[in-house]
Parts: C-alpha cells; structure tokens; sequence
C-alpha cells in the first residue's frame, strides 16, 4: 500500500515537473525579449522542482534543476551569448531527465 502511494506521488511530481518546464520555457522567452525578472521568477521554479524532486528520489532531475536555479542567480537578467548557451543546454539536460526518469518509473 504504502509503495502504491509513493509511486502515485512520484508520478504526480513528473507530471508537475513537465508543466514547470513548460512554464520555464514561457518564463525564459520573456527574459530573451527583455523582461529583468524573469530569470528570477525561473530560479523559483527551478528551486521548487529541485526540492519536490529530491524528495521523491528523483535525483537526477533535482541536479539539474539546482544548476539551473544556480545559473539563473549567477548569469544576472541579461545573459550573454555565452549565458544563453548554457541556459539552453541546461534545459536540454532537464527535458532529458525527465523523460529518464518517466521511463524509469514504468
């Protein structure tokens, strides 16, 4: 019993990181057309799924999303070619993750 409900939240955490990775990209294109805070307001949802992850044994995705919520305080709100480059593998990195870990999970 105990092991269904761990399995039901873990599935619930994926479906809710794939929805946060969603709203990073929407956040991410509003600091690539100049928005100053939304790369703050994406540190926050990386900072939410590297916690929820981590909890639920989701680790890899929890590494990821603690560098992307790293990156976001390091790079400042405008990045350059260089900081966009790495925010754009990062999150190639946690797409990957993600999908690994609902593979894993089945």
């Amino acid at each position: 019993m105990f092991n269904d409900k761990f399995k039901e939240l873990g599935k619930k955490c994926l479906e809710r990181t794939q929805e946060e990775i969603a709203l990073m990209h929407q956040v991410i294109g509003r600091a690539r057309n100049g928005d100053a805070t939304a790369l703050t307001d994406a540190g926050v949802i990386a900072h939410r799924v590297c916690g929820g992850c981590a909890m639920l044994g989701f680790l890899d995705l929890s590494k990821v999303a603690g560098r992307l919520e790293t990156t976001f305080k390091e790079i400042g709100p405008a990045p350059d070619a260089e900081g966009w480059s790495v925010i754009d593998i990062l999150m190639q990195q946690f797409e990957s993750a993600l999908q690994d870990a609902k593979s894993n999970q089945n």
